[in-house]
């Protein structure tokens, strides 16, 4: 007979976090990552006033990526985080969710993006297909194509990872809706799944209500998913809290990590530029 301790499953905590806008929900996972050496599974929505917003990766270079003449003028604000993977824009209607895990955690899962994507779709997939679909609609089948989720050959999720020190992180957005003016922001990548081919957003991207009956059925089916490879717990807010508050404060960590707003040209804003950025961001989410 094994040891008892060979058939304890790894713990991972699960963050169900407030609808923080984009910037401070990744300043949260940076410091979960890096500062941390627990297992995370981070969920979280846009809040529900939440001005777009692009999310460029660590490399990613507005004047590329984004339609800057449409994004100055609108005031869009621009964050790079600290991941890798391509841009997005995000809002009220996208779904975060975040993975944090020490390889030793997960021996089989080797630790380069192509197979923590691999290992990932075994947690969305049986989620997604337990969920009830719309009223006449049947049940979904998660695919992979290149970087991102799929029904079919339209786009649900875009994913993107870092990976450090024997530990990954695998983050995604999920369309839960979309608006057309809103994808105006960004332009069509020059670097491109090759299955997207040419196809513009309209034809690229399929929001995942048509897919799925209820929003707030999707974290509990993943949580339920994590659960036969996890001993899940629950972490508080203010545990969360109690993480940041150690190393300085919310305003301490921001100025220290990588997750930062920039400018038209890439370049990170000013501290105090930064300050008006994020609270430009809070008072249109307080409106």
């Amino acid at each position: 007979m094994p040891a008892a301790s060979t058939l304890l499953r790894p713990a991972l905590r699960i963050a169900r976090l407030p609808r923080l806008p984009i910037y401070h929900r990744l300043c949260i996972e940076e410091a979960l990552f890096y500062k941390t050496s627990d297992n995370w599974f981070v969920y979280s929505e846009g809040p529900p006033s939440d001005p777009p917003t692009v999310v460029l990766g660590i490399s990613g270079k507005p004047e590329r990526m984004c339609n800057l003449e449409l994004v100055q003028q609108d005031g869009i604000p621009l964050v790079r985080r600290f991941s890798g993977g391509g841009t997005v824009i995000v809002d009220s209607d996208t779904i975060f969710t975040s993975l944090i895990v020490n390889q030793t955690d997960v021996p089989h899962v080797q630790p380069y993006p192509r197979e923590v994507m691999e290992w990932s779709k075994g947690i969305f997939g049986p989620a997604l297909a337990a969920l009830a679909p719309p009223s006449g609609g049947s049940a979904v089948q998660l695919g992979l194509r290149e970087n991102d989720y799929v029904f079919g050959d339209l786009k649900f999720g875009g994913n993107a990872q870092a990976i450090s020190k024997g530990r990954w992180l695998h983050h995604t957005s999920f369309l839960w809706a979309y608006s057309p003016e809103v994808m105006r922001y960004l332009t069509l990548p020059e670097k491109r799944p090759a299955y997207r081919r040419d196809r513009p957003h309209a034809s690229f991207l399929t929001p995942l209500h048509r897919h799925i009956a209820q929003r707030d059925d999707f974290c509990p089916a993943v949580v339920e998913a994590l659960a036969s490879q996890f001993e899940v717990r629950e972490a508080p807010h203010a545990e969360i809290e109690d993480i940041i508050d150690a190393l300085g404060g919310a305003a301490a960590w921001a100025a220290a990590c990588r997750t930062k707003f920039v400018g038209p040209d890439g370049k990170a804003l000013p501290d105090a530029a930064a300050a008006a950025a994020a609270a430009a961001v809070a008072e249109a989410v307080a409106q």
